[in-house]
């Protein structure tokens, strides 16, 4: 004889925590054991917040598709202004003939005001994926804390955590082992970076840690030419020029990037001598296009947005010839 099994229904809160400064939704879960069929849930919202003022409404039925064992309701909040509090949102379940409510028949959402200059958590976190290289909770709680303008402000004044002191330690270590005074490896270079990128502690320093990754993909050198990969100290000295370049001027940062001796030998700038056509000596010209190409101005005037400028049919081009219409505009000649 078949045994067909009543379906027992309740409800948890799974993302509980809702605020009107950002639209991520709060989230029910359904749940039903027993059966399997598809089943049409109904449910009342009440509490504290006012639907269609403080969140937007949904149904109030849901469908649990047919072999789905849950399924979520999402309330988003809204913005309304108004200074209220923590607010509830409570989804009660309601009964029908198909199923049986359990004993977890009632979840709360609670949702919390905007408050202008001071993130709620979420949007705090989506800040520092963006700022830093993901979101710790002592870093997540400053934000929130300060603002983001604020807490940009404080990660200006806190002072670089360099990487070469680290692989120096390990140098003057590895040298009591080896003959090699060269034994510093990729990895350790690479330990160092992972351990000051993701300090967590009060004296961190996430923004300029960042910000150095950044003009690394831009102020490029690699380990990838044998002469570099024979001694990491350099390498990382390098990086440490862009952690204590990183909030100066760009106009500094292309003159510190520029002398030091690492991108000298990466772009065949090291003791290079300036013409003289008496001697047949002309310079290397490979680093100065390097840094119009790739470090500052680039090919083409570009938009805010990253597009190309094209001409409009009366812009002048760097040798003096009118640039046709709908053509792009060359920084340089």
């Amino acid at each position: 004889m078949l045994n067909v099994l009543t379906n027992v229904i309740t409800v948890v809160a799974a993302d509980s925590s809702l605020s009107e400064d950002w639209p991520d939704p709060g989230r029910f879960v359904i749940r039903r054991s027993g059966n399997l069929d598809a089943l049409t849930i109904s449910f009342t919202l009440s509490g504290t917040a006012t639907s269609g003022m403080d969140y937007v409404t949904p149904a109030g039925t849901v469908v649990l598709p047919f072999g789905a064992e849950e399924v979520a309701v999402s309330v988003t909040p809204l913005n309304d202004s108004d200074v209220e509090g923590v607010e509830t949102i409570t989804l009660t379940l309601g009964n029908s003939v198909p199923y049986q409510v359990g004993s977890a028949s009632s979840a709360t959402l609670n949702l919390s005001d905007a408050v202008a200059g001071k993130p709620s958590a979420k949007p705090a976190a989506r800040f520092l994926t963006q700022a830093t290289f993901g979101p710790a909770p002592l870093e997540n709680a400053r934000v929130m804390d300060l603002g983001y303008s604020a807490w940009i402000e404080q990660q200006f004044l806190r002072g670089p955590n360099l990487h070469l002191p680290i692989v120096q330690v390990w140098q003057e270590e590895l040298k009591t082992s080896t003959s090699n005074s060269s034994a510093v490896g990729s990895e350790q270079r690479m330990e160092a970076f992972w351990r000051q990128t993701m300090r967590t502690d009060v004296d961190s320093d996430p923004l300029r840690q960042r910000m150095a990754f950044s003009l690394r993909q831009i102020m490029v050198i690699s380990d990838r030419m044998e002469s570099l990969a024979a001694d990491h100290r350099g390498m990382t000295s390098y990086y440490d020029t862009l952690l204590t370049s990183s909030f100066g001027t760009y106009r500094q940062l292309l003159e510190n990037v520029t002398r030091h001796p690492w991108m000298g030998l990466y772009l065949s700038s090291l003791r290079n001598r300036k013409a003289n056509p008496s001697l047949n000596r002309f310079p290397d010209e490979n680093y100065a296009r390097e840094v119009m190409q790739l470090f500052s101005i680039g090919l083409w005037l570009l938009n805010p947005d990253g597009t190309q400028k094209l001409s409009n049919g009366s812009d002048m081009g760097p040798d003096g010839v009118v640039i046709p219409a709908g053509e792009p505009i060359p920084t340089y000649g």
